[in-house]
């Protein structure tokens, strides 16, 4: 048995993306058959009315010369042996014929026979089965053209019971060392064409796996975090199975785990179908020397508050022996301040971190001097000072807002972003109960109507506020394709409460607000909490 990987997943992939295997084997196809082939050859010219006749199995399809065919595909132009371009129009007219170029490949030579040209036109069949077979062809021109006998097709010899497998096994404690993996699926090949080639798409898969969710920070968390759930290494182990009675042959591809630190991986995300089949995941999050960091924010237009918590995920491809956080501080003179280093930390290679990088977590306003904050830079350093991530910058807003609400979602790339809200924020309970309708006397049934299982849930209407900056419109459409929110209210900010709730976005309330002016943008949606209140 021989199973060949035709096409494996990347390093790392994103499990809401499709994820593609394909092998071939060479268990399946056991004879590849040969199909069949009627011949045409003309040696002369034919003349009008005449006919040529292919039979089915269900019908026979007769082709008539014409002096002047019409476009139904059943008739046939003459044509002139003496040029070399003589034939041309009859082989349009043949492919033009619905049933031919429907169960036939067909090809034509010119070849130069004793002053004149002469055409073999010979059609192959696309299909095997007895419906895309000719039973006999005949004409009825003597010897102008020739029609052969059509070559009898040999159906192909597959294998009885056949399925191509292929089990995912997961790395059980995330990262490190090799250790055992548990089996979580086995899947059947979505499709096997006649050549032996299997696919699989494991997205399927990912997209239902509970062990795989959203790494929220805690609001408390300072520096650099190491998350666990939103990415997890695994491997496939792929196999065949055929015969009577069906049997799983025991030479099978990749039968144990790989090294450690060389599992794939999967992260929980999925980018946009616009977006994804030209974008070079792989290359540009992952397998980078300076990697981007897991956001869909852009860096230079994406607005922060000197209070806002914010963090930046990305994917340790190194094993340095520390790292931490670096940057820049850009104040309104002109000048700029170095961000001095966090303190550094052991890394674990091959994982998804996160960086702490708001600006009083940074701990910006000590290196003011009396100036204004503009902007700053943050990137992720070694041991050697080597940058291993992009440069990211953030916009400083100094300005007064009355309210300012902070919503955390999880984003297409797997980080979590943070989204500043400035507009209003209005409530709307919204209470559910079922009715019932009590008996007041034995023979009497009509008795007062009383509620139960009343339940309320808290729902707003959310204005984001004007945005200056279009970018930052579209971020904020993605939040409402995320299945993963939380929401700090303005008041429990003021309060001293830290730790954000829970909410979901209602995904056909997400609307754009217009406004064609200034080019100021807005967003409003509706979202509600997610539980209920007894």
């Amino acid at each position: 048995m021989t199973i060949t990987k035709n096409r494996m997943p990347e390093g790392a992939v994103l499990s809401h993306n499709l994820v593609p295997v394909e092998i071939s084997t060479d268990k399946y196809l056991l004879s590849a058959g040969t199909k069949q082939v009627i011949r045409l050859v003309f040696v002369d010219n034919t003349s009008n009315n005449k006919t040529i006749t292919i039979g089915w199995k269900e019908f026979d399809m007769v082709l008539t010369f014409k002096t002047t065919p019409d476009d139904s595909g059943m008739q046939l132009p003459l044509y002139n042996k003496t040029l070399i371009t003589g034939y041309d129009t009859l082989i349009v007219a043949l492919k033009a014929n619905y049933y031919l170029q429907r169960y036939y490949i067909i090809t034509s030579t010119v070849t130069l026979v004793s002053g004149h040209y002469e055409c073999t036109v010979n059609m192959t069949q696309r299909q095997f089965g007895q419906a895309f077979a000719a039973i006999n062809i005949a004409g009825n021109d003597g010897t102008k053209y020739t029609p052969s006998i059509p070559t009898a097709q040999i159906m192909p010899v597959y294998s009885t019971n056949f399925r191509a497998l292929l089990d995912l096994y997961w790395q059980v404690n995330g990262a490190g060392a090799q250790n055992y993996n548990n089996l979580i699926s086995q899947l059947d090949a979505s499709s096997v064409d006649d050549t032996g080639i299997c696919q699989f798409n494991l997205n399927d898969v990912f997209k239902k796996w509970r062990e795989l969710r959203p790494d929220f920070p805690l609001m408390a968390d300072v520096e650099i975090e190491r998350c666990d759930n939103v990415m997890k290494n695994y491997w496939v182990r792929i196999a065949e199975s055929y015969g009577t009675p069906e049997l799983i042959n025991s030479n099978v591809m990749e039968p144990s785990a790989p090294a450690a630190n060389n599992y794939l991986k999967v992260i929980l995300g999925g980018m946009p179908f616009l977006t994804w089949p030209g974008n070079t995941f792989y290359a540009d999050y992952i397998n980078s020397g300076t990697n981007k960091f897991l956001t869909t924010q852009i860096s230079g237009k994406t607005t922060v508050t000197q209070v806002m918590k914010n963090w930046l995920y990305f994917y340790m491809k190194t094993n340095p022996t520390s790292f931490h956080i670096k940057g820049m501080l850009y104040l309104s003179d002109g000048t700029s301040v170095a961000i001095p280093a966090t303190t550094a930390q052991t890394p674990t290679q091959k994982t998804i971190n996160r960086a702490a990088v708001g600006y009083t977590q940074l701990g910006l306003n000590s290196l003011l001097s009396g100036l204004e904050p503009v902007s700053y830079d943050v990137w992720i350093e070694d041991n050697t000072n080597t940058r291993i991530t992009e440069i990211f910058n953030f916009k400083i807003d100094l300005r007064y807002n009355e309210y300012e609400n902070y919503l955390f979602f999880h984003n297409s790339l797997g980080g979590v972003d943070t989204v500043l809200i400035t507009g209003n924020v209005s409530p709307i309970p919204e209470q559910r109960a079922d009715e019932i309708q009590k008996a007041i006397a034995n023979d009497y049934t009509n008795g007062n109507i009383e509620t139960i299982n009343s339940q309320t849930r808290l729902a707003w209407d959310v204005n984001t506020g004007y945005r200056q900056n279009k970018n930052e419109i579209d971020h904020l459409i993605e939040l409402g394709q995320s299945n993963e929110v939380r929401w700090l209210p303005d008041s429990k900010m003021k309060a001293g409460v830290t730790e954000p709730i829970r909410v979901v976005i209602e995904k056909d309330s997400v609307k754009n607000w217009p406004a064609d002016t200034d080019n100021m943008y807005c967003l409003q949606f509706k979202m509600r909490e997610a539980h209920y209140e007894f």
